[in-house]
């Protein structure tokens, strides 16, 4: 299992990009259960099969799961082009922006009612991602 918390946080755009690409290709080769913590939502769309995403405070709970469609194995260019992408992309900015500061609230309906979520009962060996502000 791959443990990482914001590996590329620091590093120039260019950087990230190729070392993004560097652990797909090592989970291609091995597919090791990756757990990786992000704040970045195009790199948690990129690089995940299952994106939780957290509520905030101290008292922080998971407060939604999203199933990432996209088939592997994955390219930049075709994620960024599948047409669910901006739909997710949408959803994880909905639930940062106005959901994750809601500490046991029950959440209203999101508008992006389309979007594959997941409960806790579906989990499998896939790279995760958690997504916190």
């Amino acid at each position: 299992m791959l443990l990482l918390d914001e590996p590329f946080g620091m590093l120039d755009s260019l950087t990230r990009m190729e070392l993004q690409q560097v652990l797909i290709e090592l989970w291609r080769r091995d597919k090791k259960t990756a757990l990786m913590v992000t704040h970045d939502v195009d790199e948690a769309l990129f690089l995940s099969d299952r994106i939780v995403m957290m509520t905030n405070g101290p008292e922080t709970e998971v407060g939604d799961i999203l199933n990432v469609t996209f088939p592997r194995p994955r390219e930049r260019k075709a994620v960024l082009e599948h047409p669910d992408y901006y739909k997710m992309r949408a959803y994880l900015i909905e639930f940062l922006e106005l959901r994750a500061h809601k500490k046991g609230a029950s959440f209203p309906p999101s508008a992006h009612s389309d979007i594959p979520l997941i409960s806790d009962s579906q989990s499998q060996k896939v790279p995760v991602s958690v997504l916190s502000e």
